[in-house]
């Protein structure tokens, strides 16, 4: 990373490649596709993730990976996920959101505005919660109108981001699986037979309380606009050699906003704030995402058999 010029990674899929890259040749076929994007769902969930999905009958799932926008937070990466036609991307220096070509991508709302700016009306956002609480008549009405449906879950990084639930990392994963599970068999029930599930980032997360030596001091020069504890945010940011600074040209990004990320994995102070569930930086944790695409079966893979008793001389098994 220190070496880097720009922020890309040869032979590795940017995140803002993923519609291009994994929706649309669905769509281009005329088939429908639901993405699920779980907040904070990183790489190694995502392996155990696909090992259930096929422990179930008629699924069949796959994974790949791509590379997260950076720094790899919440509205950056759910920005790069969207489709969209063309458009610049920007970050606000003072409370770190996202704007496409001036048009915000905070919260569900606009996600579903600038989703239907780019593919029309035969597309939505949804939440989760909204897609788990619906009638099998209500999401098959809905699956009917729509052709490309993104579906946005919360729940590790709902519970990370909280230095009262921080700790609550595994729990937060493991109740992610039933989640994600219940999620595509719902799907299924809607007659989709398509659905991806990715991520915005991952996460760096220590069960330990943390030590000194886990913290980095951020001798940032500069116009420091926005903290977090593995970025800065600001304009005409220098740094010591212990960190990285980021132009937007470097980031891909407009206007004059440069980031900051630590080279290793210490944290950088911020009161009032946890620590040991963190993302932002480039460690592979937080910038290696998953892509899992799950296909539903036409039929079971069990059958029924004939079996025959093989009866010996003797009624002993030895």
């Amino acid at each position: 990373v220190d070496a880097m010029d720009n922020w890309s990674v040869p032979d590795v899929t940017p995140q803002r490649q993923f519609y291009n890259q994994w929706v649309k040749p669905y769509t281009n076929r005329g088939h429908k596709v639901c993405v699920i994007i779980s907040d904070a769902f990183r790489y190694e969930a995502a392996e155990e993730m696909i090992g259930r999905i096929n422990r179930e009958k008629r699924y069949q799932a796959s994974i790949k990976h791509m590379l997260s926008a950076l720094p790899s937070y919440t509205q950056l990466g759910m920005a790069s996920l969207l489709p969209r036609n063309g458009g610049e991307f920007s970050i606000s220096a003072t409370d770190s959101t996202v704007a496409i070509d001036g048009v915000s991508t905070q919260g569900t709302a606009n996600r579903d505005k600038l989703i239907k700016a780019a593919l029309g009306e035969s597309a939505c956002a949804q939440k989760a919660k909204t897609i788990l609480e619906m009638t099998q008549t209500e999401g098959r009405e809905l699956f009917k109108r729509h052709d490309v449906i993104y579906i946005y879950h919360n729940r590790i990084d709902h519970a990370g981001d909280k230095m009262q639930s921080e700790g609550e990392a595994f729990e937060a994963t493991e109740r992610t699986f039933d989640d994600l599970m219940t999620l595509v068999k719902k799907l299924a029930a809607y007659n989709a037979s398509n659905v991806l599930i990715t991520a915005d980032h991952g996460f760096i997360y220590q069960n330990r309380p943390l030590e000194e030596s886990d913290f980095l001091k951020a001798d940032v020069q500069g116009e420091v606009h926005f903290r977090d504890r593995r970025f800065l945010l600001g304009k005409q940011l220098s740094a010591p050699d212990s960190i990285k600074v980021f132009s937007p040209a470097q980031l891909g990004l407009a206007g004059d906003v440069h980031a900051a990320i630590p080279k290793g994995i210490q944290r950088l102070r911020l009161s009032g704030s946890g620590s040991r569930f963190v993302h932002g930086g480039a460690s592979l944790q937080e910038v290696i995402v998953p892509v899992i695409s799950v296909n539903k079966k036409r039929q079971d893979d069990i059958a029924t058999v004939e079996v025959d008793m093989l009866r010996g001389g003797v009624n002993v098994i030895t």
